[in-house]
């Protein structure tokens, strides 16, 4: 039953979306697919890899998008797979139930992977079983691919067939937005096979931001943004050159750079090429209004050569300079984890690092007037300096220091 929903519900997702186009702006909108990463980011056969998605609508804030996978058997023949044959995307009729009320047949190869976080991607073991042991494409591979949807509403698979049609009727009309997006991963038998690369710190004009810190950003001119990796993330690799030779390459990592507002200047770079970027923030005008609450999200998806990826998201504040400086009097700890800091102004509190991480989850409480926060999961036992970071663009280091207890 579970499945002929899927089917119908998919059938429906085709037809409304299949004249959508991905556009690459770096202002993200409206619903967007930003990522799509596996988990190993390269298979052998006989392997299975966890699928996430980087899916963002700054217009509608904590509501839920629903997002259904598609999974085509890879080629290593001819290459071909459904998940790209033009012509079958082009008629999604294919997909909708017949006249008796019963599911259609997904074209061979294709199936049903998963549904909105719950998706993997899974290679049969025999994959290369026709193809001599010292075939090279054994070792070249091939591409398995996946079709993502994204539906800008929460969609009950399981729900009756007459609402479903509903809610898609109105994706029809573009009144819930959705989006189609195409991954490729490999799959070979390559002794040292891709990984997603990791990512290392973010530095703003030069200096490190603090682990789960929010970005303060001037209103009124750039901030010069770097994201470092490890040496592990630039992968060496061998390749077949045409002349039969064999070419050791090392990986180029290419971030690509989101935001709620603002622009980037490139959109793109690679990393580690000693080519700067740029953030300019909105600047109050018409075309770049400021947020209502100062406040947006950035964000890099980083890809490999390869076919890896890895994401980073992360708020930034644009600096009010009119904010009174806080003034922190005391810091208590009123329960296990639990962060209360006291005295005065504390509503221009933005962040507060303890050890040089961010607490989690700060607010300041009007009733209590106190700034409340989280202690990290698993933050060691020790003495700590304290930082309060203000939303007027200046630090204070406290005298005080804040004693974590051994568990």
């Amino acid at each position: 039953m579970q499945r002929r929903t899927l089917r119908v519900l998919l059938g429906l997702v085709f037809l409304s979306a299949c004249d959508d186009e991905f556009k690459p702006e770096t202002e993200v909108a409206g619903l967007r697919v930003l990522g799509l990463r596996a988990s190993p980011a390269e298979l052998a056969p006989g392997q299975t890899a966890a699928l996430a998605a980087l899916v963002e609508d700054p217009t509608r804030p904590g509501q839920k998008n629903t997002l259904l996978w598609l999974g085509c058997e890879p080629d290593p023949y001819q290459g071909r797979s459904p998940c790209s044959d033009t012509a079958f995307l082009g008629d999604p009729t294919q997909l909708i139930p017949v006249a008796d009320g019963s599911a259609p047949q997904l074209p061979p190869g294709m199936s049903i992977i998963g549904f909105d976080d719950h998706a993997a991607y899974s290679v049969r073991a025999d994959l290369f079983g026709q193809l001599a042991s010292s075939d090279p494409r054994r070792k070249d591979g091939t591409v398995g691919q996946v079709v993502l949807f994204a539906i800008g509403a929460d969609v009950n698979p399981l729900g009756p067939r007459e609402e479903m049609e509903a809610v898609f009727e109105k994706v029809r009309n573009r009144q819930i937005p959705s989006v189609i997006t195409l991954f490729r991963l490999r799959v070979s038998e390559d002794a040292q096979p891709n990984t997603n690369p990791v990512l290392g710190e973010l530095r703003a004009n030069g200096e490190a931001l603090a682990p789960g810190a929010t970005l303060r950003l001037a209103s009124n001119k750039p901030t010069s943004l770097e994201l470092t990796v490890p040496d592990e993330s630039l992968e060496t690799y061998t390749q077949v050159a045409p002349n039969g030779t064999v070419e050791t390459k090392t990986e180029q990592l290419i971030s690509a750079w989101y935001s709620t507002s603002g622009r980037f200047e490139p959109g793109r770079v690679a990393l580690r090429s000693g080519t700067p970027l740029e953030f300019r923030p909105p600047d109050a005008t018409s075309q770049q209004p400021f947020p209502e609450d100062r406040r947006g999200t950035l964000w890099t998806v980083v890809r490999d050569t390869r076919g890896g990826q890895s994401w980073w998201e992360l708020p930034f504040f644009l600096c009010d300079e009119r904010q009174p400086a806080p003034k922190v009097t005391a810091v208590e700890t009123q329960s296990e984890g639990l962060v209360v800091l006291r005295g005065e102004h504390l509503s221009s509190v933005l962040d507060v690092l303890i050890g040089g991480r961010a607490l989690e989850r700060g607010s300041y409480s009007p009733v209590r007037d106190t700034y409340e926060a989280l202690l990290p999961v698993g933050t060691p036992a020790g003495e700590y300096e304290v930082v309060v970071r203000g939303k007027h663009c200046q630090d204070e280091t406290l005298a005080q220091h804040y004693t974590v207890h051994p568990p």
